[in-house]
């Protein structure tokens, strides 16, 4: 029983699902207004077009069943559709390094072009994955030619953030291309005694 004469009776609290709602609105303009931007986002985080879009729909879909309860959708959305291009990038990965162990498939093409074009993109993407996440998503915004302005729109972020971002990127990619130059460049030891005896 409540005491309300002692003041120990309390309003009960807005329900929760209500405030978000009226706060983010509705969730078909949320969606038309989110969406673009979400593939903009996945995109400049390297992903393809259609890897974009897989992404942004389990996002959206995810969000669809929760809705009301995610305080900041947009903030959500896009951290989200960030994360769901890493994985699947990663699944992608792991799936073709288990496809090729097993001896189902190889690396190679015949003419040889796929296989440049897939260690081209391994390569690149080996180097990126050694940035921070802001400075990776910079960087892969650099790599599919879209201008400060549309990094800043799709990531969320103001545009000195981006070139910033984008120049403390260049700077760690110089030194890890040096190392890797440096490494290259080192002859591994018992190499030359191998040379002098054939």
């Amino acid at each position: 029983m409540v005491q309300a004469d002692k003041g120990l009776a309390q309003a009960p609290p807005e329900p929760r699902a209500e405030t978000l709602l009226a706060e983010v609105g509705d969730y078909d303009d949320f969606f038309d207004s989110t969406y673009p931007l979400l593939l903009q986002v996945a995109m400049a985080s390297g992903a393809s077009p259609e890897e974009a879009d897989d992404a942004a729909e389990e996002v959206m879909s995810y969000l669809y069943r929760r809705w009301g309860e995610i305080t900041q959708p947009r903030a959500y959305a896009r951290r989200a559709v960030l994360n769901a291009v890493a994985k699947a990038k990663k699944r992608d990965a792991e799936r073709l390094g288990r496809t090729v162990a097993g001896g189902h498939v190889t690396p190679e093409a015949d003419d040889g072009t796929d296989l440049c074009a897939w260690e081209n993109r391994e390569w690149v993407l080996q180097h990126l994955n050694v940035l921070p996440p802001a400075q990776r998503a910079v960087m892969a915004g650099v790599v599919d030619d879209l201008s400060t302005a549309e990094l800043a729109e799709a990531l969320g972020k103001t545009e000195p953030t981006i070139r910033k971002n984008l120049q403390w990127a260049r700077e760690r990619l110089k030194i890890e291309l040096a190392k890797e130059r440096q490494r290259e460049r080192q002859v591994p030891s018992g190499t030359e005694t191998r040379r002098e005896t054939r």
